[in-house]
């Protein structure tokens, strides 16, 4: 009978955690939002050519299609007062610029559903400079990206449990993918959420798939990652090219 118990209790704390995951469906990318953690854990999107320049919304926003329990205390920055942390910049998992095409994606973009505490180091270097990469390559090709964080065990980054409801994620991770010419595209990251995550760094933080699925922390986010159907091919690289890029 106990053993009987305990294998009910894990069914259910599966099926719990299994439900947990909201997914949430813009404009132009999808969000799985984890309402335990008032954050969202994993974005998908497609950048296709870049048609368009419009001006990207310096305010953020509450997603009024996503229940509030699911979304953080507040809009304001991420600020506090210990001297010996870094400076946490509000960081976009899909990346505005990537919608400049489109008014209400941009605005989209800047829902906090979509953002998270990021370094500024990670924010203005190694993150960014994934989003360089899709800048560079999305009018040979469509690029498909998949991303997300990695919550970590290191408590002494999450600042902004009281003041936002969110823990500071340890690690993020992007999926770049993509086929031109019959040579198919890959390239996968898992970067720290650290003051040395600079832009020329990237390469060093680049992973396989199968490392990246044994680090994802989410059931349902394996088994996506696992469906893909490129998990090989080209690296996505920083060329000359992609200097024409600007946030």
């Amino acid at each position: 009978m106990r053993i009987l118990t305990l294998f009910f209790f894990i069914s259910a704390l599966y099926i719990t955690n299994a439900q947990a995951l909201v997914e949430q469906h813009y404009t132009h990318y999808k969000l799985w939002v984890d309402c335990k953690e008032r954050a969202s854990i994993a974005f998908y999107y497609v950048a296709s050519e870049d048609k368009g320049n419009k001006t990207k919304y310096n305010s953020f926003y509450d997603d009024p299609s996503l229940a509030q329990s699911c979304q953080q205390l507040s809009r304001e920055a991420y600020s506090h007062y210990n001297d010996f942390e870094s400076k946490y910049h509000r960081a976009q998992l899909a990346a505005a610029n990537h919608f400049d095409f489109d008014k209400t994606a941009l605005k989209e973009a800047n829902f906090m559903a979509n953002v998270l505490p990021q370094t500024l180091q990670l924010n203005r270097g190694a993150w960014k400079r994934t989003e360089e990469l899709v800048e560079c390559y999305r009018d040979s090709f469509d690029v498909v990206n998949y991303g997300g964080v990695i919550w970590g065990t290191d408590s002494k980054n999450d600042l902004f449990v009281n003041s936002h409801g969110v823990r500071t994620p340890d690690y993020f991770w992007r999926v770049l993918v993509g086929e031109h010419n019959n040579q198919k595209y890959f390239s996968a990251w898992i970067v720290p959420n650290a003051n040395d995550a600079r832009a020329s760094k990237l390469q060093h933080y680049a992973v396989g798939i199968e490392q990246l699925i044994a680090r994802v922390e989410y059931e349902e986010i394996k088994l996506l990652l696992n469906s893909l159907e490129v998990k090989l091919g080209k690296k996505f690289k920083y060329n000359k090219g992609c200097k024409a890029y600007v946030s």
